[in-house]
């Protein structure tokens, strides 16, 4: 006899104002976001949301905190790792990005948007520049280019670069999508492709400045 087809746990109401406020921050920005629309998308009223998170400020802390937290990581695990190449440090990134990106398309607009809000100590906390300055990755690009080049050309231009290519395709896509060119389908793809051709481009960048007299 089958055994019954067991279903997930329906989430909590403090998962799915979470949610919510995740949908709403990310598309809306803090400013725009109200605490009735969340609740609203939560199916909760606003009492109990406040009764969970005490407010708009804190629900948004902590909706900051993980996606910056997640941006981070996908960095940090790249950057520390002693075992791998520069060339397969570039392609993991590149990757892990763009997968990231595709799984939440509005990530890349709300980072941009709220890294330049006045929440300067949040942003601050999940800053991962003290990790890109003691990374392998950074020794890497610094030998790759040569001492005395990396002296003169910042090796983070690279990693800005990469970082570039791999966000805003994201952040400008309703404009690359406005009058039917290009569908969702078809910037998907594109965005697939930009996990082999960013990490060619970033160390053809690196061969040309090495190159250069």
């Amino acid at each position: 006899m089958a055994r019954p087809k067991q279903t997930a746990p329906a989430p909590s109401a403090e998962e799915r104002i979470k949610c919510a406020a995740r949908k709403i921050f990310t598309c809306q920005g803090y400013d725009a976001a109200r605490t009735r629309d969340i609740a609203k998308e939560a199916g909760v009223n606003v009492a109990l949301l406040n009764y969970y998170f005490h407010g708009k400020r804190e629900l948004f802390n902590i909706i900051m905190r993980e996606q910056m937290l997640a941006f981070k990581e996908i960095l940090v695990g790249v950057l520390t790792d002693e075992s791998t190449t520069l060339e397969r440090k570039l392609e993991l990134l590149a990757g892990n990005y763009i997968d990231l990106f595709l799984a939440q398309p509005d990530l890349p607009a709300f980072l941009v948007l709220e890294m330049r809000a006045p929440n300067k100590e949040l942003v601050g906390r999940m800053s991962p520049i003290d990790a890109i300055f003691d990374s392998s990755l950074y020794r890497q690009l610094v030998k790759a280019l040569g001492k005395r080049r990396a002296d003169r050309l910042h090796p983070l231009h690279f990693l800005m670069s990469l970082g570039g290519m791999a966000v805003f395709p994201f952040v400008i896509a309703p404009l690359m999508k406005h009058g039917g060119r290009i569908d969702q389908t078809q910037f998907e793809a594109m965005m697939r492709e930009r996990k082999r051709l960013i990490p060619m481009w970033v160390r053809a960048m690196i061969d040309a400045a090495e190159d250069e007299q």
